[in-house]
């Protein structure tokens, strides 16, 4: 597997489900959108969660790259917070803030799709890290949730 992971074939899908969504809601659907919410709300609102997104990018990209080139589980930083912060980015933040700024009701599949596409693409990435890692990697995965910070703390069964 590539330092990349899932990452190419993740925005590749999301990027031929967006090339159908998009032109569907602005051309043919333009009344599916959210009227209630004012653009200039839209706008703030939207471009917020895509900085933190950003931001959330930024943190991941350096601890991971280094983590993958010595053989290492990225396990620090962010990495203490969420097992996939990349992935985290893109499905929590940023194609939700695009949504936002879009106001069009039927680009909200398009994270929805995103996550679905994770979910199934995953597993792969988290059997690579499993084979290569063995019980560093399992006892990470138990305490790290995937994509959400876990709000409450790990407890484990008696």
């Amino acid at each position: 597997m590539s330092i990349w992971g899932i990452g190419g074939k993740l925005v590749l899908y999301t990027a031929l489900f967006s090339a159908v969504i998009v032109p569907i809601n602005s051309h043919f659907l333009p009344q599916w959108c959210f009227t209630w919410m004012p653009e200039n709300v839209a706008l703030v609102l939207g471009s917020v969660f895509v900085l933190i997104g950003g931001v959330i990018l930024a943190m991941s990209i350096i601890p991971v790259t280094g983590a993958f080139r010595k053989g290492k589980l990225a396990s620090t930083g962010i990495y203490s917070v969420v097992r996939n912060p990349l992935y985290s980015a893109w499905i929590v933040f940023i194609l939700p803030g695009m949504a936002i700024m879009s106001r069009y009701f039927l680009w909200w599949l398009i994270p929805v799709f995103t996550y679905i596409v994770f979910k199934m693409l995953i597993k792969k990435e988290d059997t690579y890290l499993e084979e290569r890692l063995g019980e560093e990697y399992r006892a990470y995965r138990s305490k790290v949730n995937e994509l959400i910070p876990r709000i409450w703390p790990h407890r484990k069964n008696k």
